[in-house]
């Protein structure tokens, strides 16, 4: 994804800068939480999570079923929040294809994102931006292995996604960077 120089984020105003920080802290509490439950450097399993508040305090976190394949993997659960910035229904879709369901400016992140965790076995994480309509949106994602159970041989990928739109942030040196990285991706 674009890679932002800290030239760029010395533009934003302190708003702007408080938002990107809040995504940040959002992504190490995941990371945190999967740091604190995996056992040896292998990843833990999924009753580490504490399903129950996926929804609540968890609202930008996501947890997918799939392995290398991606055009395989499904949202299994999402919090609010996400399927909101993703324009996503309330309730996943187990049996629609996450591809299906994204955006197209995040299908390569979240394919990338987890191939990577599946094949590093830990935590993978991206900070860059899209463009939208005209506007920046700044992203921060994690995504990272868990275990259905010790012995399972199909991984889940639980992380964390979303993005501000930072209007402010439009200037012609961040458009460029953009830009040159969509062309690279294609």
């Amino acid at each position: 994804m674009a890679n932002l120089q800290s030239a760029d984020f010395d533009r934003l105003s302190n708003a702007a800068r408080g938002a990107l920080a809040e995504e940040q802290r959002d992504t190490e509490r995941a990371i945190t939480l999967w740091q604190t439950a995996s056992e040896l450097g292998n990843p833990p399993t999924i009753t580490a999570l504490g399903l129950s508040r996926i929804a609540g305090d968890w609202g930008y976190r996501f947890l997918i079923s799939g392995d290398q394949i991606v055009a395989d993997a499904v949202f299994l659960l999402y919090g609010r929040q996400f399927a909101r910035v993703l324009g996503l229904p309330a309730q996943p879709s187990g049996y629609t294809p996450l591809l299906q369901q994204l955006p197209g400016r995040y299908r390569p992140l979240f394919t990338e994102g987890c191939r990577e965790a599946v094949t590093q076995t830990a935590p993978v994480r991206f900070s860059g931006a899209a463009l939208h309509q005209g506007k920046i949106e700044f992203y921060r994602a994690v995504f990272m292995p868990f275990r259905l159970c010790p012995d399972s041989p199909r991984p889940l990928i639980y992380g964390s996604f979303n993005y501000r739109t930072l209007s402010e942030a439009s200037t012609p040196a961040v458009r460029r960077r953009i830009d040159a990285w969509q062309v690279e991706r294609v």
